[in-house]
């Protein structure tokens, strides 16, 4: 994407980005040109958040679940073993 909404990237100066970046973080007032766009990408930010919340738990389960068989399978070793 070579354009945004207002000009050119060529114009744009890094240190302008970075000031403004800057900015944003300590004021938190964020503008956008399009309140709908923004609403939109927080809204998916927010549906990702949960999918990887639950992935993450789902995750977690599963190590569970295959230390625990491993548990399992180490006792029955030492029953044959012995």
């Amino acid at each position: 994407m070579d354009k945004i909404d207002s000009g050119n990237y060529k114009y744009i100066k890094s240190i302008e980005i970075s000031d403004h970046m800057q900015e944003i973080s300590v004021s938190g007032k964020y503008k956008f040109y399009n309140d709908e766009y923004f609403d939109n990408a927080l809204n998916e930010l927010h549906r990702l958040k949960k999918e990887t919340t639950v992935f993450a738990q789902q995750l977690m389960y599963a190590g569970y679940k295959m230390e625990s068989k491993d548990k399992e399978l180490g006792e029955l070793y030492k029953i044959f073993e012995g």
